[in-house]
């Protein structure tokens, strides 16, 4: 069963409706052969659009019982114009589907269309294994129907199946395993999908009471959302940094003192203490720090610098499409999408490109996608099966300093025949053709479009995007070496101040031209840092995990004539064999970035 009910008012003062809503194979009366209703739906909007955002309260009646949700309207209120007459009805919209189809929460979570959602949690996980490493263990051991869910910091996580019995197959084989000397309990904690999505809507009440009461402007809530310091001088930007940074280190080395004591022989407890005797010792650099803190390097570029975005598309304060960033955090039920045109660290072009296809979207016929219901529509949209109408999702703008720039545009393409999605396609090619031409206009090398049918927000790596014009990438220059950079490859997004990073790094490795050094470049991303130091090393060993960046570093090592480097795609701690190849004299220096 589906149903699918949006209100798309702008200027609204009241409203009340009530809908009831029958399963589409419901049993018929065998003598009137009326349906027998699943649930009525009391529905009301109250408040004046102009001096307040309204409330919508809603009433759900199913076999006797009855709940109200009351939850703020003003991040889903539509442009439609419906006139002066701010009382008029609104539009109705059922759509029924025939069969069940497997179900997903705006967390990615499995489950019946019945609601129910079989889940276990599982504890006494290492804090910092994440849900990857975690699914690898899960797959050795058999479980292989679940899908897990793991913050960064949790000593537990969350595994959802389709079915109770796939659930209670899942406890018997993870319970009691071993990992990293702790023993795995779980629990059953089921839950429902309505549970869910009423706690997604009381975090968006709860946040939209610090709302009102917040005295700071749209503007000044989006640069405290995206750029935290922005209030600050830059030279206290940089203390207040250097501070953070001290307290993690210093957090650090604490941990490592713990570690001894974690040894599970005496044996190993006597070896920990040997290799982490500088834990042990008292600190000879201050503050608990286990190196010398030098000073943080300014900057050449302070504003404007960011030669990558990746903009939301939504809707902004006032229900109209906009692309930009998300005003707060999805997960205390912020979803409107603000414009970027007063951010500092954004560039002028990424700010116009961004307003371009803010007015593309605009006319277009296609809705945003919303994050919320994972459909399109504005101010209410309740459904079980989660397939809905919206469809712009995000914008991926890369502005690099050679001129070259690069837009990525995702859509949900639901409810599209292919006619109709190469017809979009056409139309983003034309669009942005015409703006290369148009006066002062936006010289766009390279536009690609990703098709994303998923839950999960952002640009994902392991879903194509397709080459609408250009050669798919474009190009930055670094110390003299040219660099190929692919749509999800990483890329330090301030050019001159990682040019000053590379210069500093070179000159730390201290490189002897009489006993060249092997480099291992870890997380090497495009191959930049190897490839820069090449020439003054006797080889490169570059290690990275994502597919695409090692194909632009093999690419980017070729453009610039450097024939002494080899690439691994792989994690680093898989790729330890490396070190089997070189001897105790060698001279080795490792370079590890991001940290």
């Amino acid at each position: 069963m589906t149903l699918t009910y949006c209100l798309k008012k702008r200027h609204l003062r009241s409203y009340h409706k009530k809908v009831t809503a029958f399963t589409d194979s419901a049993a018929s009366h065998p003598v009137t052969k009326e349906k027998h209703p699943l649930f009525t739906m009391d529905i009301q909007l109250e408040g004046d659009h102009e001096e307040g955002r309204p409330q919508k309260k809603l009433k759900i009646v199913s076999d006797g019982k009855s709940s109200i949700i009351t939850e703020p309207a003003n991040l889903n209120i539509s442009d439609t114009d419906l006139g002066d007459n701010k009382d008029s009805q609104s539009t109705e919209e059922y759509i029924p589907f025939e069969k069940e189809t497997e179900d997903r929460d705006e967390e990615g979570e499995m489950a019946s269309v019945g609601g129910m959602i079989w889940r276990l949690r599982v504890n006494n996980l290492p804090k910092f294994m994440d849900a990857k490493t975690l699914k690898k263990s899960l797959e050795k051991w058999g479980v292989t129907d679940s899908k897990p869910k793991k913050g960064p910091k949790w000593d537990y996580a969350f595994l959802t199946f389709k079915t109770e019995a796939a659930l209670q197959e899942a406890t018997l084989k993870i319970d009691g395993q071993i990992i990293k000397n702790k023993k795995l309990k779980t629990e059953i904690n089921n839950t429902t999908q309505d549970a869910h999505r009423n706690r997604f809507a009381q975090k968006a009440v709860e946040t939209q009471e610090k709302i009102t009461l917040d005295p700071r402007t749209p503007a000044e809530k989006l640069a405290d959302q995206v750029t935290p310091y922005h209030s600050l001088s830059y030279d206290n930007q940089l203390e207040k940094k250097k501070k953070e940074i001290t307290s993690i280190l210093s957090n650090y080395r604490n941990q490592m003192k713990k570690m001894v004591q974690q040894q599970e022989t005496p044996e190993r407890v006597e070896m920990a203490k040997v290799l982490l005797e500088w834990a042990l010792d008292k600190s000879p650099y201050g503050f608990n720090l286990p190196c010398p803190m030098l000073d943080i390097i300014a900057s050449p570029l302070t504003e404007g610098y960011r030669t990558k975005c990746e903009f939301s598309i939504g809707t902004d304060l006032d229900g109209q499409p906009s692309v930009g960033f998300l005003l707060g955090l999805y997960k205390d039920g912020i979803t409107a999408v603000l414009s970027p045109q007063d951010c500092l660290h954004v560039g002028e072009k990424a700010k116009r490109i961004a307003g371009a296809m803010q007015d593309y979207i605009r006319k277009s016929d296609l809705e945003t996608y919303d994050r919320t219901t994972k459909q399109g529509g504005y101010v209410f949209v309740w459904a079980y099966n989660m397939h809905g109408i919206g469809h712009w999702r995000s914008l991926l703008v890369r502005t690099q300093r050679c001129g070259e720039i690069m837009v990525v545009v995702q859509f949900h393409p639901q409810h599209m025949t292919p006619e109709r999605v190469i017809e979009e396609k056409v139309r983003l090619k034309e669009y942005w053709e015409s703006l290369k031409i148009a006066e002062d206009g936006l010289d766009i090398t390279t536009l690609l479009v990703q098709l994303y049918d998923g839950v999960s927000n952002g640009f994902q790596e392991h879903v194509p995007m397709e080459v609408i014009f250009g050669p798919g990438y474009v190009h930055e220059e670094l110390l003299g070496c040219r660099f190929r950079i692919s749509p999800t490859a990483f890329f330090q997004v301030n050019t001159p101040a990682t040019e000053l990073l590379y210069s500093i790094v070179r000159d730390w490795c201290a490189i002897d031209s009489t006993k060249p050094p092997t480099l291992l470049d870890l997380c090497c991303g495009t191959g930049t840092i190897g490839i820069t130091m090449a020439k003054s090393v006797n080889r490169v060993v570059g290690i990275e995990m994502v597919g695409q960046a090692i194909e632009d570093a093999k690419e980017n090592a070729e453009r610039n004539d450097i024939k002494n480097v080899e690439y691994i795609c792989s994690k680093v701690e898989d790729a330890l064999y490396v070190f089997n190849g070189l001897s105790q004299t060698d001279n080795v220096v490792a370079v590890l970035d991001p940290p």
